[in-house]
């Protein structure tokens, strides 16, 4: 782009106004984006052929190459950095060139003063919209100075050195990867110990970035946790938003970090849960979320910070960024010990969970479906709190839904309510008015959604066998004659031929233990699979 005075730029205004041609412009533009995708689908071929070597073997793809789109617009360029290197502003220099120069510029300073300007630009180019040149950069080593700027003295370079590390950590697994190797952990410790703001800010939002990458890399950078929790009580509660996003961060991924370091995290989670911003709530809950998908003692470890109540009121947010975290968190929970899900089910839990089963987001009724088949896993009393909830019918009707998710969610809740010890508790599932869903379900073609399903009936027909036993006066297995009247029978003898070896001898058992079987055998046709016909 050329540098011109306000003379020239009337001079071109007018000539362009009298040369301007719509048409002719919008077909250079279509040439332009067609070159583009040319030049993108090569770079693919090229990098598909760079992972084979001879006899067909795949080897790493090497990171030498760069195949970025930016510009290095000449307006990057401030007076003070041209007067220092007037080459960069040449007109006739490639983005890939000028860049290049302004690197070497960098690389060949040693005053922090002369640095300001050249790093500020490089900030400048980092945070362009578009594809950064953060490859380029990586490949030149300037990170390396870049980092180490970190600690210096001279407050104006040391935050545009952070905004550059800030950016180059956006970048893929590789580049985070070659930044740690680069020894930037010690240098954003360093950071941590500043007075400045900015600088904190921008150093926390690098840390959540890194951490965010991988576990491995989150490991690394939980050493930095005891920081930042001190940070919180530090800093003002406006500044409090990029903290606990990185925190949430460093507590994300399988496996859970150390229980240590969950419990430093969880130390400050009762002041973050009084705080009145969505950002902050929304990311605390989904830290609480991660840590409460661990075992029981990362449960309890929750429980014991006294915020269940907290979290309960909090489902009630207008905003559903901060509530289906939440959910998931207690979600979560219910998954623990009979005494550790009852603790959330005495505070009210069904009741809230029972409002996000009428939203029209499938993903909020799907995580609602979740958290009610959790509790149906428990104990006979948690079960009846389910099955005796208005909400129960909502759940039948989800087994209808043409939702794949949310008829499985649904299916899961029911057929774990069949787990019940009491047949009387298991049969009010028929009473619901489940039974005739559960048998349309038969005709899914998912094996997994199909062992679950016959999972559930077969507990039916036992605690219908089980009523039959105890009751002199019923003559017969009602629950077994009700599964023929609705047409389950044969659709049993249809599963026999499913190709799922684990379906057939699920669908043997049984029809054994209830119906009695008596095998088909042909002389002309293989013993395998056995076929049977019901009496």
């Amino acid at each position: 782009m050329e540098v011109l005075g306000e003379s020239k730029m009337e001079i071109r205004n007018n000539k362009f106004l009298n040369t301007f041609d719509a048409e002719k412009l919008r077909r250079k533009r279509e040439e332009g984006l067609i070159e583009l995708r040319k030049q993108k689908r090569n770079q693919q071929v090229s990098r598909k052929r760079a992972l084979q070597q001879e006899g067909g073997k795949k080897v790493e793809e090497p990171l030498v190459k760069c195949y970025e789109f930016f510009e290095f617009d000449l307006g990057l360029v401030s007076k003070e950095l041209a007067e220092q290197c007037p080459e960069l502003v040449k007109i006739e220099l490639q983005n890939a060139e000028r860049l290049q120069m302004l690197i070497e510029h960098i690389d060949a300073l040693e005053e922090l003063s002369a640095l300001f300007h050249p790093i500020q630009t490089l900030r400048k180019i980092l945070s362009c919209d578009g594809t950064p040149p953060l490859q380029f950069i990586m490949n030149s080593g300037i990170s390396n100075k870049l980092i180490s700027l970190l600690s210096c003295q001279y407050l104006p370079l040391q935050t545009e050195s952070m905004w550059c590390v800030l950016n180059l950590a956006t970048g893929q697994s590789h580049i985070v990867k070659m930044l740690m190797d680069q020894d930037v952990i010690e240098q954003l410790k360093a950071v941590l110990t500043s007075n400045d703001p900015e600088l904190l800010e921008l150093c926390v939002w690098c840390i959540g970035n890194l951490a965010g990458d991988s576990v491995d890399t989150r490991d690394k950078l939980t050493e930095l946790v005891p920081q930042l929790t001190e940070l919180i009580k530090k800093v003002s509660i406006d500044k409090w938003k990029n903290i606990i996003w990185a925190l949430s961060n460093l507590c994300r991924g399988k496996p859970l970090p150390e229980r240590e370091i969950t419990q430093q995290i969880l130390s400050i989670v009762p002041i973050i849960l009084r705080v009145n911003d969505e950002d902050s709530l929304a990311d605390c809950c989904w830290a609480l979320s991660y840590i409460s998908d661990g075992d029981n003692q990362r449960i309890q470890d929750i429980i014991d910070l006294g915020v269940l109540e907290t979290l309960i009121q909090i489902l009630g947010h207008d905003s559903e960024k901060v509530t289906i975290p939440c959910l998931r968190a207690l979600g979560n929970i219910v998954t623990g010990n009979e005494d550790q899900t009852q603790k959330v089910l005495n505070l009210g839990f069904v009741d809230r969970v029972a409002t996000f089963l009428i939203s029209k987001k499938v993903s909020v009724k799907r995580e609602a479906l979740w958290t009610l088949s959790n509790i149906t896993a428990g104990s006979d009393e948690q079960i009846n709190l389910v099955l005796s909830h208005p909400c129960v019918n909502s759940v039948v009707e989800c087994l209808k839904d043409s939702d794949f998710e949310i008829k499985k969610e649904a299916l899961w809740t029911i057929s774990n309510a069949t787990h019940a010890k009491s047949p009387n508790l298991v049969l009010k599932v028929i009473e619901l008015g489940a039974f005739p869903l559960l048998c349309d379900i038969l005709d899914m073609k998912d094996s997994k959604i199909l062992l679950v399903v016959l999972e559930a009936i077969n507990n039916l027909l036992r605690a219908g066998n089980a009523a039959f036993s105890s009751d002199q006066e019923v003559k017969n297995n009602e629950v077994a004659l009700k599964f023929d009247e609705i047409g389950g029978l044969s659709k049993m003898e249809e599963l026999q031929e499913h190709p799922n070896t684990k379906i057939y001898k699920k669908v043997i058992e049984i029809m054994d233990e209830h119906y009695g079987l008596i095998e088909v055998t042909d002389e002309n046709e293989p013993p395998q699979p056995q076929l049977f016909s019901f009496n």
